[in-house]
């Protein structure tokens, strides 16, 4: 049976476990939509190209599954550079197909539709990999590639790239696809020393980051074997309780958490690439011993030099080294750590005041296994530290490369995958307007996402860097729409809670919504 590129690459899809593609059709890559429906692929329709990323992106974190989408070529492709970026910059397991033109038209502008100089050029400085596809015959070694690298390296974007007169063209069934290997480990002597190097530590002290997002358990037997306490970066949120007596959260920059980390002999650094996102720009603040345990090897030596490094996937190197250790008492009293996570968190509130009560009710209000995602917003900014989350892949924030408009997106994928689990997003009245018209997805499928807008009526954070800088503000404010008719032309609910109370019974009427629900939040009805 002879099958076309579009077809084989979609049955492909398939077979590697992809039940959900964001995509807009084009008259560059109607072929793959051929073969959609027939291969079990249910395709979600969003309003733009950026949308469509953020939503793969929201899908990837909310599930560990690589999020697709499909794009036309020239502009649908740089539509979504944006969020091919941010899932670089956060390690997202985000595969991108796209439509080139024929390759004879290739770099020579001829004023063709959607012509662009150097499509793949464009997407090498965004994604991890840029491959085409020419013959039906390559399906299998690419899909393959691309999987591969989502499930043994650091997942990062993988952008796959079709000349649009190669859709078509027939070839005998494809070889079946390769089985994905398993991900690296340490050796055996490596994991000895690594034990070694934690069994004579007095105050260790574990440093979890994105990579170690799926290895909860391990790390708290890692916690119980050691002795450690954790700090956990904005990626890692949730991987181990917040609420656990040993855990500082996400509170790295804070000074009582770095006068804590300044004291310890040890910092076993798991999937953490040290940035300055996550512990500010004078990094982290150690000079003791380090461990590090990454899958990615360039990791092993961002930022800080380890005085050991295991290359390896982390839960299974974290379970390899507790085999060789046994329980030990914390090096830390709960009341320790209790005091620098409360004076952390504190600090934070005086950093941004008045929000405290506000962000405590739609904690007390949200299910637990509620997924947040959240913006570059005045409100995120502050719950990335303050909001306590309990559980892995809830709390989904844009960190390195900070674009705005990804919330609503990225919860819309997330509800597509994360089905039955409550979905809410925090997002800013300018970000929002970013990619609102995605509201239109949010609606159409019936999902229940709580948007909390932040609506300052200007670029607040912004405003107060102009003024600290000694800049007379300028460009900080806009004319907002009416967020409330906005939302119900779109066919969503809404409401302005004038108080905490009426903030509670909003949220409880909008977690029995089959629609999604648009809170406005004025600072002048929270911020004390």
């Amino acid at each position: 049976m002879k099958r076309t590129l579009a077809r084989a690459l979609v049955s492909g899809l398939w077979e590697m476990g992809v039940r959900h593609t964001f995509a807009i059709p084009g008259v560059h890559n109607t072929e793959l939509f051929r073969s959609i429906k027939e291969a079990g692929i249910e395709a979600i329709l969003p309003r733009h190209e950026q949308g469509a990323g953020f939503m793969a992106d929201g899908y990837a974190r909310a599930s560990g599954k690589p999020g697709v989408c499909f794009l036309v070529t020239g502009p649908g492709l740089s539509n979504a550079l944006t969020p091919i970026g941010q899932a670089h910059s956060d390690s997202v397991p985000l595969l991108a197909i796209s439509t080139i033109l024929p390759r004879r038209e290739v770099g020579k502008d001829r004023g063709l539709s959607h012509d662009m100089w150097d499509q793949a050029g464009a997407t090498r400085s965004f994604g991890d990999l840029t491959l085409e596809f020419t013959e039906p015959s390559e399906v299998a070694e690419l899909l393959g590639r691309a999987f591969t690298r989502f499930a043994v390296q650091r997942p990062r974007p993988v952008i796959l790239q079709v000349p649009i007169d190669r859709l078509t063209i027939t070839a005998e069934d494809p070889p079946p696809l390769l089985p994905v290997p398993g991900a690296p480990q340490p050796t055996a002597p490596e994991i000895t020393r690594a034990a070694d190097l934690i069994r004579s530590a007095n105050r260790p002290v574990i440093v979890a980051g994105g990579g170690a997002i799926d290895c909860g358990p391990a790390l708290e037997q890692l916690m119980e074997c050691s002795g450690a306490a954790i700090v956990t970066t904005i990626a890692a949120k949730g991987v181990v309780p917040d609420s656990h007596p040993l855990s500082l959260g996400s509170t790295a920059p804070r000074a009582a958490t770095r006068s804590l980390l300044t004291g310890c002999d040890l910092a076993i650094v798991v999937g953490s690439e040290l940035s300055v996102t996550d512990f500010g720009n004078d990094g982290l603040p150690f000079t003791g011993t380090m461990l590090r345990i990454d899958i990615d090897p360039q990791a092993l030596s961002i930022n800080a030099r380890p005085d050991m490094a295991l290359f390896g996937e982390a839960g299974t190197t974290v379970d390899a080294i507790c085999e060789m250790l046994e329980d030990r008492a914390p090096a830390f009293s709960v009341d320790e750590i209790e005091r620098a996570r409360t004076a952390s968190r504190q600090e934070a509130h005086t950093e941004r005041p008045g929000m405290e009560a506000m962000l405590k009710a739609i904690r007390r209000c949200l299910p637990e296994e509620t997924v947040v995602t959240s913006d570059m917003t005045e409100i995120a900014y502050l719950a990335n530290e303050v909001f306590e989350m309990n559980r892995p892949r809830r709390w989904l924030h844009p960190v390195g490369f900070g674009t705005l408009g990804y919330a609503l997106p990225a919860a819309i994928g997330a509800a597509i995958v994360a089905t039955g689990t409550p979905v809410a997003s925090m997002v800013g009245d300018f970000g929002f307007q970013y990619t609102v018209a995605e509201l239109g997805v949010a609606v159409e499928r019936r999902l229940p996402i709580i948007i909390f807008l932040w609506n300052n009526e200007k670029l607040h954070a912004i405003e107060k860097d102009m003024i600290r800088k000694q800049i007379e503000p300028v460009a900080v404010r806009g004319h907002n729409p009416d967020f409330l008719k906005l939302a119900q032309s779109y066919g969503a609910a809404s409401a302005t809670p004038d108080s905490l109370g009426a903030l509670e019974e909003t949220i409880g009427i909008a977690l029995g919504e089959a629609r999604p629900t648009v809170v406005e939040l004025r600072p002048e009805n929270f911020v004390s």
